[in-house]
């Protein structure tokens, strides 16, 4: 009986020990502290238990940085600990230490010692490219201008390639008023006109001029008599030719080129004149320009004694001539 008893002494103490051993001691932030032993760990706080009473679940901003610690000592799988880890201060602050970004000095290139300047560009083979590029674009850019506004493409042009300046030339022709059709045909009859003269300007001989020479036993200038005597013939007026390939058959190039023939009323240079179409659907002789829009052209063709309208696409015209009426 006497072994009974001092067998549950021991294990009272022992138990009692036991609970001591486990049961901790927490502060709070407010002062307090707070005894027991934890129970049962969550995102929200931790429940502990003291004297075989289970308290409310603690929340974990009331507890110190001293009692996490122990808190996190105490905690028994790794899931509880984790649960505690991102809460301690020290932690975070030294893992902002371990991803601290050093920097490195950036190495800056030399900076070049020798002649510097604009006309250094020029000594180098992409500087001498580039300035061919400009050059050559120069000139062509003369060329269109010229095409574009009906000018001597040899003077636009040659004026383009004076070095340095010429850029200036594009630059100035494209505010020079375009030669109308009209101008072109006046130009190509006066050329006519005049070589027809240089041809036949002839002053026949004086009569006591021939009589000397009729004594000398030589014929006086028939030939040049008789041409004398005949009527000169009347010169046939230029015919103005644009084909596909030297130039783009667009809206711009109708409402340019044949700006006369877009009018409502045509004027007296455009009235003596008339358009020959060539094309894939056919030829026609076209009175005037009745529409131009983004993909094809309408002319009012001549069609069994009257006038229709004929539309045809850009890409089918392939020779457009300004002809005058008495020779169409």
């Amino acid at each position: 009986m006497r072994n009974l008893k001092f067998l549950f002494t021991f294990c009272s103490l022992f138990a009692l020990l036991q609970g001591l051993i486990h049961a901790g001691t927490y502060g709070l932030i407010d002062g307090q502290q707070i005894s027991g032993d934890p129970i049962s760990y969550d995102a929200k706080g931790v429940i502990l238990k003291s004297d075989g009473t289970v308290m409310e679940r603690t929340p974990w901003s009331k507890f110190t940085q001293d009692a996490l610690k122990q808190l996190r000592t105490e905690a028994k799988t790794a899931k509880d600990k984790a649960l505690i880890d991102p809460l301690i201060e020290e932690d975070i602050q030294q893992k902002a230490k371990a991803k601290e970004i050093t920097v490195k000095e950036v190495e800056h290139l030399e900076r070049p010692t020798g002649k510097t300047g604009f006309f250094t560009l020029f000594t180098s083979p992409l500087g001498l490219f580039i300035l061919l590029a400009v050059y050559g674009a120069t000139i062509y850019a003369g060329y269109e201008v010229a095409r574009y506004k009906n000018l001597s493409v040899g003077l636009v042009a040659g004026l383009a390639a004076i070095p340095f300046l010429g850029f200036l030339s594009p630059i100035a022709f494209l505010f020079v008023q375009p030669k109308t059709h009209a101008e072109v045909l006046h130009a190509h009859r006066a050329a006519e006109e005049a070589h027809q003269h240089e041809a036949t300007d002839y002053v026949a001989p004086s009569a006591e001029t021939q009589a000397a020479y009729v004594e000398g036993g030589a014929e006086p200038y028939p030939a040049a008599a008789q041409e004398e005597q005949q009527p000169v013939a009347p010169v046939a007026a230029a015919v103005v030719t644009f084909r596909r390939g030297e130039f783009t058959f667009n809206r711009r190039f109708f409402e340019t080129k044949f700006a006369g023939f877009v009018r409502p009323v045509l004027g007296e240079a455009e009235k003596n004149s008339v358009l020959y179409v060539k094309s894939l659907r056919g030829e026609f002789l076209a009175r005037k320009i009745s529409s131009v829009t983004q993909n094809e052209v309408v002319f009012q063709i001549f069609k069994d004694e009257a006038t229709a309208d004929e539309a045809i696409p850009f890409s089918e015209v392939s020779e457009v001539q300004i002809r005058p009426r008495e020779t169409a």
